[in-house]
């Protein structure tokens, strides 16, 4: 069955694997932030590494996937860290992830400067590292 694929399937499944793959990671990565207690920017490496390897398997030989995962992975990161700060805000009083969600989407621009304020540039960097490390996973899963 596989065999009669066009490579435009191959690379819309890519981008697919890596969109999806990328939010649902970021969504996940929140979730651990809020267990650890703290924002951590370790995940952008391995979200952006899962997602590369996942997305590059499934995305054929194109450079449309690797540079999808660069993009997505890093920005689903982030997201995913944002997200989990406002898990962290509303947890000491029971919230949960409704009231996260609300927190998230009302004061979206105050968790992204409160983040701002207090990154070091380490966190950037571990951050912005999750773009090339994306890239070359989906570019070394198709070879």
């Amino acid at each position: 069955m596989g065999e009669n694929k066009k490579p435009d399937e191959d690379e819309e499944t890519g981008l697919l694997v890596a969109v999806f793959l990328s939010l649902a990671l970021g969504l996940a990565y929140a979730y651990v932030i809020r267990d650890n207690g703290k924002p951590e920017t370790w995940g952008s490496l391995v979200i952006a590494g899962i997602v590369g390897f996942a997305a590059g398997h499934f995305g054929g030989k194109g450079e449309t996937v690797p540079l999808a995962v660069a993009v997505a992975a890093p920005l689903a990161t982030y997201l995913g860290l944002l997200l989990g700060i406002a898990l962290l805000l509303v947890h000491p009083w029971n919230g949960d992830f409704s009231d996260a969600w609300k927190v998230f989407t009302d004061d979206f621009g105050q968790l992204a400067k409160a983040f701002k304020s207090e990154a070091e540039p380490k966190d950037w960097i571990m951050l912005l590292a999750g773009a090339p490390v994306g890239y070359f996973c989906a570019r070394g899963a198709v070879d």
